[in-house]
């Protein structure tokens, strides 16, 4: 078994925690929440910099805290030094990228699993580098209909009430602010024009839809790529992590009724139409469909007018709320 580590990458509201329940039902693979580690604790100036002891154990306690309690909760990360004291024991004068490599393989095996999936859709704009610092890596790049992600994102903030995890109201109010349909399309072009720039044998492009239609299909194209067996057990995921609907609401398995919801209602033609327009050219190059429009929507201008105000708002937000 060659892989080592799994990371699943892509724009937010694609897939990724859908398909990191389906891996975390094979018996050789655990999968972490949301770790965040590419972005927060990672930056190119540290990278292949041996880390001092006291700045090792410091990486891997948030490390630990944010895999226990979530990326929210790091700030307490003083409660699990003890735990990286351990663990870092018969290992000396690491990097930050070998700290969590270390930490992926322990916590890995401490869960009954021989790979380490990491499922932060952010990873997508650190292809390259997850690559080159992770030799057995292998990565899943999810896309989905800018659309629906248009939708999910709309409400998202509604997470808090729908979820037994514990989201911060701050997080709540900032994920509210942030939507905007220019702001939410923008991004998903962004993340899927950069993963299509990134070319390697290590690197799949999976479609929620596809996977959604023809589950066992793509699942075992899935794990051929991977180099692991395929195991009917993987299609028994638990239904969580929707803006729509609280967490298990649904039987285990592969919920079809989320693929083009945008069609069924949730967005305005001025959201579509700005979606469509800003995402235009990936659309085009994954084969998304665009709803004709006679005459642009005369809701778009409110959304042209507000958008400075509301991003505005949003950087402002988002910094206070970082502090």
């Amino acid at each position: 078994m060659n892989t080592k580590q799994i990371f699943i990458a892509g724009s937010s509201r694609s897939g990724a925690s859908m398909m990191g329940h389906i891996l975390n039902r094979h018996p050789h693979i655990f999968t972490f929440g949301e770790l965040h580690f590419f972005g927060q604790l990672w930056t190119k100036k540290n990278d292949g910099v041996a880390l001092t002891k006291k700045e090792t154990i410091h990486l891997l306690s948030k490390l630990l805290c944010i895999k226990k309690r979530s990326i929210f909760a790091q700030g307490h990360h003083a409660d699990f030094v003890n735990q990286a004291n351990q663990i870092l024991d018969d290992y000396l004068n690491l990097s930050s990228a070998e700290v969590f490599a270390v930490f992926l393989r322990n916590m890995a095996v401490k869960n009954g699993g021989q790979i380490a999936c990491e499922q932060t859709p952010r990873n997508v704009f650190y292809l390259t580098e997850i690559l080159q610092l992770y030799p057995n890596a292998k990565i899943i790049n999810m896309i989905r209909d800018p659309r629906d992600v248009l939708l999910s994102q709309k409400n998202k903030w509604r997470r808090r009430f729908l979820t037994a995890g514990n989201i911060p109201i701050r997080e709540t109010i900032r994920t509210y602010i942030n939507y905007h349909p220019i702001t939410i399309s923008k991004f998903w072009s962004s993340s899927v024009q950069h993963a299509t720039r990134v070319k390697s044998e290590r690197l799949i492009t999976v479609y929620f839809e596809k996977v959604l239609s023809n589950p066992e299909n793509e699942v075992r194209k899935l794990c051929d790529f991977l180099n692991i067996t395929y195991d009917d057990d993987m299609l028994l995921v638990p239904n969580a992590g929707s803006s729509a609907q609280h967490d298990l609401a649904k039987p285990p398995g592969i919920d079809k009724s989320k693929m083009q919801k945008w069609k069924l209602g949730g967005l305005n033609q001025g959201e579509i139409f700005l979606c469509q327009k800003v995402a235009s050219k990936m659309m085009g190059i994954h084969g998304y469909k665009k709803q004709e429009f006679k005459f642009p929507p005369l809701s778009i201008l409110l959304y042209i007018l507000m958008f400075p105000f509301k991003l505005g708002l949003a950087f402002f937000l988002n910094r206070l709320i970082a502090k």
